[in-house]
């Protein structure tokens, strides 16, 4: 599995781990990330159980593509707490 690096003094996380602690801060189950990155839900759980990396997407891929949907997530509970005229 690749490595992600990570700043100064903070260990390094594997793609595994930075996956589905990104899917969990977003709080979204297998099902969806893997609807979202266009794969199988079951691809998502062996990439997150270590059984197999990514093969459609680079491990940084997918993670970039969460951290789109992790912006889009923000800007919509900013449209929605807006108040309407």
């Amino acid at each position: 599995m690749p490595t992600l690096s990570m700043p100064k003094n903070t260990p390094p996380i594997n793609f595994a781990d930075a996956l589905k602690a990104t899917r969990k801060k977003l709080g979204l189950n297998q099902a969806e990330v893997a609807a979202f990155l266009d794969v199988s839900p079951r691809a998502i759980w062996k990439w997150e159980n270590g059984i197999a990396p990514p093969l459609a997407l680079t491990a940084e891929g997918a993670l970039a593509r969460l951290a789109l949907l992790k912006k889009a997530h923000a800007a919509n509970r900013k449209l929605l707490a807006k108040p309407t005229l």
